[in-house]
């Protein structure tokens, strides 16, 4: 999907630069990657994302959750996150965000793109 703008919030370079090439190859722009979430916000604020891609754990005082609930009340609506953890307590917060989806790592480029397909699927919220 071509002009869409996808930011991704990784403090894992290696997956961070993975993710970023497997969604240049799928047509997406994307911006550098940051591994904060003040950085986050930061860009975001600058560069306007169409989607958000989220690690839930992420350097600096705030983690990923927290970061996307900051980043909606600023009209950031579509975060996809992402952790490596499949505890309950994780899972139920990434729930309670609107217009957000969880993916447990490890994270295919195949499951990336059905993940980008739904969330923008019409601009409907989705629930993970």
């Amino acid at each position: 999907m071509p002009n869409l703008k996808v930011m991704i919030v990784e403090d894992e370079i290696l997956t961070a630069m993975s993710l970023q090439k497997a969604l240049e190859m799928q047509g997406y722009e994307v911006l550098e990657p940051v591994d904060t979430g003040e950085e986050a916000i930061k860009l975001a604020k600058r560069e306007r994302p169409s989607v958000v891609i989220m690690d839930v754990l992420l350097n600096g005082r705030m983690d990923g959750i927290e970061t996307a609930r900051v980043l909606q009340t600023g009209g950031f609506t579509r975060i996809i996150f992402m952790t490596g953890y499949q505890d309950n307590e994780i899972l139920e917060r990434t729930k309670r965000v609107k217009s957000s989806l969880c993916l447990v790592k490890p994270i295919g480029p195949d499951d990336l793109g059905k993940a980008l397909d739904q969330i923008l699927d019409k601009g409907k919220a989705v629930d993970s």
